[in-house]
């Protein structure tokens, strides 16, 4: 049995276990949800006789809150190995498939050329009926004519010969071995669109393990996709594996697409159902929409978007004939937008001695040595409690933290820091703290400190206001098995790996961060980060490369007030959309054909009101939203209403895009700084080749985010002897203007080391936010 089946298997023993406390039971509402996860947490870290010293009801508080909370966690993690397992096992019979579609390929021809022939001589009208026959079977004997059509049917797929059925048959054992465990510990419900998967599963939990007969079959024939109808009715011996099969797919996609949810479980919850409910709705429905500055009826949201799209136009039209950004060319007959590509802006003979100035007086240092100092400067490790939330009696427990975060920003695990010759920094305490201390929850708190130090600084307000951010991917190769892993071969070889999200602000500082298995679209996790983040910047603009974004995206921004800003790329093409159909946009008008449906925005502006207020007031988690209303392609109609709303959105970036340079500039010098500082991050984490070896999603999330604690550490450190420098190049007559300034960088890392011996001392002189002396600061 592979390593993904036991897993499987563990899984359903560890809900089976959890279902014995029938959570479902439980009213837990009135106690706040942090409070549950944070004992949850403290349960699962804590040593058993510790909890054994315990009041009983502190025990039953922490079994509560474990139990309550790790049922879901252990759901989430099953219906994702499950579905994993089961997309396997699809993807492998089309594969297949394909591969022999491929080899055959030369036979198809042969046999369509030879029944394009005989077709060929049917059309020639010098040949009479009579003879017609005749003349076919003299030019091609019956069994060339034969073989050809038997060729063509293997080969073209239609909807009676569906894809890669038999392959699927081939594995009916693997898809059967798991279905008694999904009917006794996982209870499915579903929205409208869901209907026909559970009436599928209704109909399995009645008969299973018995078989299902063709006869039964009639009683679920309409609820199954086409292809599966077909195929029985044709091979009717096969009835029960098909029904399991094809009951197995049902749930699959209807899990992907939302329509299929579970009460018990975080990730697989209805969206929809996590709304304002319409109640409290009518309640705060004026508070909510005074803070998103949203039209209260959808007339009025249809007038004020028509203005709006129509100042947008006129706007680009006035600046189009000075722009360089796009033109309009015929390509195969169509009008199409062709966009340019930004020229670089040279450095200057000036801008380049300042900045080898600046890099000649930055003081080499360890970065060891930067956390201790940052330390002393900010008190990160005041950030950092243990994870019962008492305080400790530990001595010298800064200098552990210190270290763990090195060794897990670096990649290189608690040996090389270990010593024992130091009490701080013998390897099992190191462990204890790394295990105790190091959460989510106390690195986001260090991280805010950092940030708010940064923001003002002198460089940074120059460098920015922390209006505008980025956000986008770093990727990770994970060589260990782990179900949030995926595969893509641009960016893992044949391997497997991890993105990490992040959103850096205009200041150079990051702000956020998240995992996302494999790679996917980037943009169904961009809202979630957004809003989610927790720092004391407030950005209003985002942007995103050109992966990052989708109609339904840019609605989803527009209703909450915030510009999103994505990089268009040098393609033939983008769209723009227009509302009125006799409007004159000259230049433009054959590149705007595409209309807006403003009837979907009318009619369902309510509902759109509701969302855009539960996700203000954090009620529903963004991405599963967005899956929820996109449905993998087949939205549901208040998807299509938000899609609509956000080509208006979309159509006014472009229009500003292609016709404004400093915009489109601003957007790119933005998403520059982005890059920059993965490389950084790609420096610190040097250990193990670059390779993420953890395997549970909360290690890897921990692991990622003490990297960029780590990293917005060394933002912070350059930041402030950068402003040293530009004091000590003052006096040495440098241009030290804030046009100058802007252009330095404090991603710089070639000063520092990364490697090597590690020690954690504090330099005494550096207390009372004293600064080291810049290196050879008498040297011009």
């Amino acid at each position: 049995m592979d390593e993904s089946r036991k897993e499987i298997n563990r899984g359903f023993t560890r809900l089976k276990q959890f279902q014995q406390f029938k959570t479902e039971d439980w009213q837990l509402g009135a106690i706040p949800a942090g409070k549950l996860k944070n004992l949850a947490n403290y349960a699962f870290k804590a040593k058993a006789c510790l909890i054994k010293r315990m009041s009983v009801k502190r025990q039953t508080a922490l079994l509560v809150a474990f139990v309550s909370e790790y049922r879901k966690r252990a759901m989430d993690e099953q219906l994702l190995a499950l579905s994993r397992f089961y997309e396997t096992l699809f993807k492998r019979a089309k594969n297949k498939e394909a591969k022999e579609r491929l080899r055959t390929i030369k036979d198809f021809d042969h046999a369509a050329l030879t029944l394009s022939q005989i077709v060929r001589l049917l059309m020639d009208e010098t040949i009479s009926s009579q003879d017609l026959r005749n003349k076919v079977l003299a030019t091609y004997p019956p069994e060339i004519i034969e073989s050809a059509v038997t060729q063509v049917n293997q080969l073209v797929r239609n909807e009676r010969e569906p894809i890669a059925i038999e392959e699927l048959l081939n594995a009916y054992r693997k898809f059967r071995k798991f279905i008694p465990d999904i009917l006794a510990t996982i209870v499915f419900e579903g929205t409208t669109n869901g209907q026909d998967c559970l009436m599928v599963w209704e109909f399995i939990r009645q008969r299973f393990p018995r078989p299902v007969t063709y006869r039964m079959f009639e009683q679920i024939v309409e609820k199954l996709p086409k292809k599966w109808r077909y195929y029985i009715r044709e091979n009717p011996q096969v009835t029960n594996q098909c029904v399991l099969i094809a009951g197995i797919e049902l749930l699959v996609h209807g899990l992907k697409r939302h329509d299929i949810y579970v009460r018990q479980s975080n990730r697989y919850l209805d969206p929809m159902a996590c709304l304002i409910d319409k109640s409290t709705w009518r309640q705060q429905k004026a508070v909510l929409i005074q803070q998103l500055d949203l039209p209260q009826t959808g007339q009025a949201a249809v007038e004020a978007v028509k203005q709006d799209l129509a100042l947008s136009y006129a706007e680009a039209l006035k600046n189009w004939a000075d722009s360089e950004m796009a033109q309009v060319k015929e390509v195969d007959g169509q009008e199409k937008i062709i966009v340019a590509k930004l020229r670089k802006v040279r450095e200057q003979k000036d801008e380049a001695a300042f900045k080898s100035r600046v890099r000649h007086l930055i003081p080499k240092i360890d970065l060891s040595d930067i956390l201790l100092e940052v330390n002393q400067q900010l008190q990160l490790t005041q950030c950092f409690s243990h994870v019962s939330e008492s305080g400790t009696k530990m001595k010298h427990v800064d200098i552990s933290i210190l270290a763990v975060l090195l060794a897990e920003a670096c990649n290189i695990g608690l040996s090389p820091v270990a010593k024992n010759s130091s009490n701080s920094l013998k390897y099992d305490r190191l462990m204890y703290v790394d295990h105790q201390y190091l959460r989510i929850d106390t690195l986001a708190a260090a991280n805010r400190r950092i940030i708010n130090a940064h923001k003002k600084l002198k460089s940074a307000l120059i460098w920015g206001d922390g209006q505008m951010a980025s956000a986008d991917g770093i990727r990770y190769v994970t060589p260990q098995r782990s179900l949030y892993s995926r595969s893509n071969p641009k960016y893992f070889g044949r391997g497997r790996g991890v993105t990490f999200y992040n959103f850096v602000s205009d200041q150079y500082i990051g702000f956020h961060g998240m995992v996302v298995a494999g790679t996917l679209r980037d943009s169904l996790y961009l809202l979630e980060g957004f809003l989610n983040q927790g720092s004391s910047l407030e950005p209003t603009q985002i942007m995103t490369d050109t992966a990052g974004y989708s109609d339904l995206v840019f609605g989803l921004f527009g209703l909450l007030g915030f510009q999103f800003s994505p990089r268009i790329a040098n393609s033939q093409g983008t769209k723009l959309w227009r509302i009125d159909s006799t409007a004159d946009y000259q230049v433009l008008n054959g590149v705007s054909q595409n209309r807006i449906n403003l009837r979907l925005i009318e009619e369902h502006w309510e509902d759109i009101l509701r969302v855009a207020g539960s996700l203000k007031s954090g009620k529903v988690n963004a991405t599963e939203l967005t899956q929820a209303l996109q449905r993998e392609g087949h939205p549901t109609a208040l998807g299509k209403a938000i899609t609509e709303y956000g080509k208006v959105y979309k159509t006014k970036h472009q229009l500003r895009y292609l016709s404004d340079e400093i915009y489109a500039r601003q957007i790119l010098e933005q998403l520059n700084k982005g890059e920059a500082r993965h490389a950084l991050c790609r420096n610190i984490f040097y250990g193990r080749k670059g390779k993420l070896y953890q395997t549970y999603f909360d290690g890897m999330e921990e692991q990622l985010n003490a990297l960029s604690l780590v990293t917005n550490a060394i933002i912070y450190w350059n930041t402030v002897y950068l402003e040293k420098i530009v004091t000590q190049m003052q006096s040495e007559g440098f241009d030290c203007s804030d046009d100058m300034i802007g252009k330095l960088s404090p991603l710089m890392f070639e000063h520092i080391n990364f490697v090597g011996k590690y020690t954690f001392q504090y330099n005494e002189a550096l207390e009372n936010g004293h600064l080291r002396p810049l290196d050879e600061a008498d040297e011009k």
